[in-house]
């Protein structure tokens, strides 16, 4: 079984629902140059464009403004540093930056002592896990583009959204923002958008997700695919595992349901037909004979992007780099999993998550129980292991990755927590 299959199982033990962290102190957005295409749709390798360059959101969304920078800084003497842990054994599910000394961490499954949220004031030397959630299961932390966090988990009473008030120097208080929201299921995704707009999916078993407008309630839709609008009954389904802000829309990857299995992995657009903004046009990158799990996106602007995860069908990591208009099928270009063959073994190997720093792109996933991080400087087409550099020793399976702030970002393994810093 490979990681995401495990994540999904233990995903499924617990009922999952968002919570919500303002941050403060979070840096203005910055540039990167996007990263390139790699394998064609005739099999070629072009070359990439020299000086291209993209906005960058990092996470949170894009665009200038985000609360996320991850290009344009330098980080020619940063390293990989370990940190503690708060989980203890457990699975950290998420981490987030307020400042460069103050960490928000999520616990999740594997260790009913730590689970919940914890906080760090001395940049995760040491935890403190926060009392006033002692009721809350934490699942997925995203960072939106104003600096807030969402987790995905379970709250005492089925809430499906929770403030977190972080203005006290050591504590974190939660305060309910959206109660139970019955029909939803496990919400195993949850993203903002700029202007507030925010999505909460299951993802995973069925379609339904839930969407509050700015100064709106939330509204459970059975599907948010462009073809449902106006009550369609026959629309396919919209199993987004990951959602991306960009600005003011959302993009998402993820992948077919065929019966209970998984189809061809997709890519959700923002649909062009009128919509309230939420809705999505399906794009199918992998052959109707193929199977496969996209659970990453990574996006610089709207014609920029990277969606990665698992090749069901030929058990290896599967990439997909965008360069142009995304709603365009050849300008979605698979990055040749003949490259992953030099770097990992390919045992059930996959890609699990996805962090950037400039022009330095890491895809982090695992095989078998083991862990792997591979790297690219030159937009896709050249890749290098760099997992004895991140951990010498080698890594055990990989449940997460991301952006920080200042061209930071982060490995999370079963076991521990690697920083790229100064």
């Amino acid at each position: 079984m490979n990681s995401v299959d495990m994540r999904s199982t233990f995903l499924l033990v617990a009922l999952a629902v968002p919570f919500s962290v303002l941050v403060t102190g979070c840096p203005a957005a910055e540039t990167s140059p996007s990263t390139g295409p790699e394998k064609g749709a005739d099999g070629s390798t072009p070359a990439p464009d020299a000086g291209e360059t993209a906005t960058d959101g990092g996470d949170a969304g894009g665009g200038p403004g985000a609360c996320e920078g991850t290009g344009a800084k330098d980080t020619s003497a940063y390293t990989w540093k370990k940190i503690p842990s708060p989980c203890e054994g457990g699975n950290l599910l998420g981490l987030a930056p307020d400042g460069p000394s103050r960490f928000v961490a999520a616990c999740g499954f594997g260790n009913t002592a730590t689970e919940g949220i914890h906080l760090s004031t001395d940049g995760g030397a040491t935890w403190a896990k926060q009392g006033m959630f002692q009721n809350h299961k934490p699942g997925r932390l995203r960072r939106a583009s104003d600096c807030s966090i969402d987790i995905a988990g379970l709250g005492p009473e089925n809430e499906k959204l929770f403030g977190i008030d972080a203005t006290l120097p050591n504590n974190l208080k939660p305060v309910v923002l959206v109660g139970d929201k019955p029909g939803l299921g496990i919400a195993r995704e949850v993203a903002r958008s700029r202007d507030g707009k925010l999505i909460v999916a299951n993802g995973d078993a069925v379609a339904n997700a839930v969407v509050q407008m700015p100064g709106g309630e939330p509204v459970l839709h059975p599907n948010l695919h462009e073809d449902a609008i106006g009550g369609g009954a026959t629309a396919s389904e919209v199993r987004a595992l990951r959602i991306v802000p960009v600005g003011n829309d959302f993009y998402a990857a993820g992948n077919k349901r065929v019966g209970n299995s998984d189809g061809p992995a997709e890519v959700y657009l923002p649909s062009k037909k009128t919509s309230p903004d939420y809705h999505f046009a399906a794009l199918q990158l992998q052959p109707d004979n193929e199977s496969g799990r996209l659970v990453d996106m990574h996006a610089w602007g709207p014609d920029s992007m990277v969606a990665a995860g698992y090749d069901n069908t030929f058990k290896t990591p599967l990439v997909y780099v965008c360069k142009g208009d995304p709603y365009v099928r050849a300008n979605w270009r698979q990055v040749d999993p003949q490259l992953f063959e030099r770097t990992i073994p390919q045992a059930n190997s996959g890609i699990d998550a996805i962090a950037a720093s400039g022009e330095r792109v890491i895809v982090a996933g695992s095989y078998l129980t083991k862990g792997f991080v591979s790297e690219t400087t030159d937009r896709g087409v050249t890749w290098k292991n760099i997992t004895e550099t991140v951990s010498p020793g080698g890594l055990n399976s990989v449940f997460d990755a991301g952006n920080l702030d200042e061209g930071r970002m982060y490995v999370a393994t079963s076991t521990d927590v690697f920083v790229f810093g100064p």
